[in-house]
């Protein structure tokens, strides 16, 4: 039952940016977040927002077959890491972001096929995503476990923004 007192999620939203306890900006930063811009190099598509020159062509010039995978890789745990409910956060956020990273894949690359993965390391607490494309398969998203990511790839690094390295046997994605 609908408590008709409770002001929706959007006019919350407008009263904090009218009251400037966010800063409009915010929004915009989100849009990006869940409809987020991409990049096709060569063969590759990656995350806009992780992408630079630099990371381009040191994994690419290696000939890493898993180039993307690693550079589209986002964790989101870390957005939460104050939060005594950071996990299940953490999750919704993740796979929220894969349905709608799916969708804008879709649109912007209708002939191309990929596999957008959640990726969760329940150990150490950490939670994410990442996108590839698929030979062969249809669009889909899975769950995998995905062990040690800080230790593999992530340590100190700042949500959304991994270092490159090849990926050891036991990581590599399976096509």
């Amino acid at each position: 039952m609908k408590n008709d007192n409770v002001p929706s999620l959007f006019t919350k939203l407008y009263w904090l940016s009218q009251l400037e306890k966010i800063d409009p900006d915010v929004f915009l930063y989100f849009s990006e977040l869940f409809w987020p811009k991409f990049i096709k190099r060569h063969e590759f598509v990656f995350l806009k927002e992780g992408f630079t020159e630099e990371r381009y062509k040191n994994i690419i010039l290696q000939g890493d077959e898993n180039s993307e995978f690693w550079m589209n890789l986002f964790l989101v745990s870390d957005y939460f890491e104050e939060i005594e409910s950071s996990e299940n956060e953490s999750i919704q956020l993740a796979k929220t972001l894969i349905q709608s990273w799916s969708a804008k894949l879709k649109m912007d690359f209708p002939d191309l096929s990929f596999t957008v993965q959640f990726l969760r390391n329940e150990d150490e607490g950490e939670y994410g995503l990442t996108f590839y494309q698929s030979k062969n398969r249809p669009y889909e998203s899975e769950e995998i476990p995905f062990p040690n990511i800080k230790e593999s790839c992530l340590e100190g690094l700042k949500p959304g923004k991994p270092t490159i390295r090849q990926p050891r046997p036991d990581e590599t994605p399976h096509n």
